[in-house]
């Protein structure tokens, strides 16, 4: 398993979110902290990329749905980069009927009518 790492980035619209490792109750807090500075943003748009995520449990899915819910449970959030134990996760609890997800990053600017990266 990897080091728990989180860090941002923009990419326009967006504000990429990369999360690597573990996301359970030890590491919530930091992302928490990386989504709320994103959330100063005006107009925030996130994107959280899990392609590097190994693990996550129900404190770290709560924060990427809240922040869905709280932008208005549109466009304005988007997940790439499940891999499939995640993505077990996330379709157990119906998130990816929910939330706009999509298998990489250059996927969901491609979706926009962006370029991708």
């Amino acid at each position: 398993m990897q080091e728990f790492r989180v860090s941002t980035e923009r990419r326009p619209p967006f504000t990429v979110i990369h999360v690597c490792g573990e996301l359970d109750i030890a590491t919530e807090p930091r992302l928490r902290e990386e989504v709320q500075a994103a959330l100063a943003h005006p107009t925030p748009r996130l994107l959280f990329d899990l392609t590097r995520l190994d693990f996550v449990d129900s404190t770290g899915l709560q924060i990427i749905f809240d922040t869905y819910v709280e932008l208005g449970r549109g466009d304005r959030v988007a997940v790439c980069g499940l891999s499939p134990r995640v993505k077990k996760v996330f379709d157990a609890l119906g998130l990816t009927a929910e939330m706009a997800v999509y298998g990489t990053a250059a996927e969901v600017m491609a979706s926009l009518g962006t370029d991708p990266w």
